[in-house]
């Protein structure tokens, strides 16, 4: 059992450690690995306190400056406080920043719906040249902190909070989806530590999507053949996340799938409940 947020800090403290132009900016969050590290992370650490905005642009300035700036923050705020930022510093302006988002979908369940993130992909995907990831255990955690570094795109990190084990069950490795083959006419999709909630014994083939760009529709397709039945099991709204995704794939690529399973409902839940009863009431058939 491995908290995603030290994995992923673990292997970030080991590359800036030895890459002197990454810089960590934090708006107010903690983590166990950083405060144990802060000393060894000397001035590249700096907590700018609660300015989304701030330090959107102050990464943007960094990397104009060939540094390889990283934003920590809540995910629900992280992007959409500062979108307008993102959208002209870092994304108009060409400036490379890293966004980790902590506690995606309903990760902060009882902190009410100004923390749920059910649109932070939808969100993320409206700008171009931007790549998601959603790490599902402690070696996609790690994989996302070294493809960061090494990226020409913007990119955001999904981390959710809690403790997840390794998948037990062997899956392909096909770079930003990792698959399961079962049943080739039947496929279970899902994207992050909902990848958890699947049985192992499912009889469906499985896919997790790990990264989420501009070309994951055509991988999708490539995989998965025509006339299949999909069920997309993520914590998103129905018009945003892997599920639309995927309809968009559909469309463009002349698929004929099929959709089954529960979605989400684009609304906000403003009652505080644990997280799988939101999802619960968060669904719709």
């Amino acid at each position: 059992m491995t908290d995603l947020r030290d994995a992923f800090f673990e292997t970030l403290v080991e590359l800036l450690v030895a890459n002197e132009k990454i810089v960590l900016l934090s708006i107010d969050m903690g983590s166990h690995v950083i405060q144990h590290n802060r000393q060894l992370m000397g001035d590249r650490y700096i907590n700018v306190g609660v300015s989304e905005q701030n330090a959107v642009s102050l990464a943007a300035g960094l990397s104009s400056q060939g540094y390889i700036p990283f934003v920590y923050g809540i995910s629900s705020f992280l992007i959409n406080r500062p979108r307008a930022q993102i959208r002209h510093d870092a994304v108009i302006g060409n400036n490379k920043i890293n966004l980790i988002g902590s506690g995606p979908g309903l990760a902060y369940d009882l902190d009410g719906p100004s923390h749920h993130c059910l649109d932070d992909i939808q969100m993320m995907r409206t700008l171009p040249n931007i790549k998601v990831f959603s790490p599902f255990d402690a070696a996609t955690a790690a994989l996302a902190a070294r493809a960061a570094v090494g990226s020409n795109c913007l990119t955001y990190c999904r981390l959710d909070k809690g403790t997840y084990p390794q998948r037990s069950i062997e899956l392909q490795d096909l770079g930003d989806l990792y698959t399961c083959p079962r049943d080739p006419e039947k496929w279970l999709i899902s994207s992050g530590v909902v990848a958890h909630n699947i049985a192992d014994d499912d009889a469906r083939s499985e896919m997790v999507v790990f990264g989420v760009e501009e070309s994951t529709g055509r991988q999708i397709a490539d995989v998965i053949p025509d006339g299949a039945t999909i069920s997309v099991i993520e914590e998103a709204h129905i018009s945003g996340g892997i599920l639309s995704l995927i309809a968009e794939a559909n469309l463009l690529y002349h698929k004929k799938w099929n959709f089954e399973g529960p979605r989400l409902k684009n609304i906000f839940v403003q009652e505080k409940w644990k997280r799988d009863k939101l999802y619960e009431l968060y669904s719709e058939t």
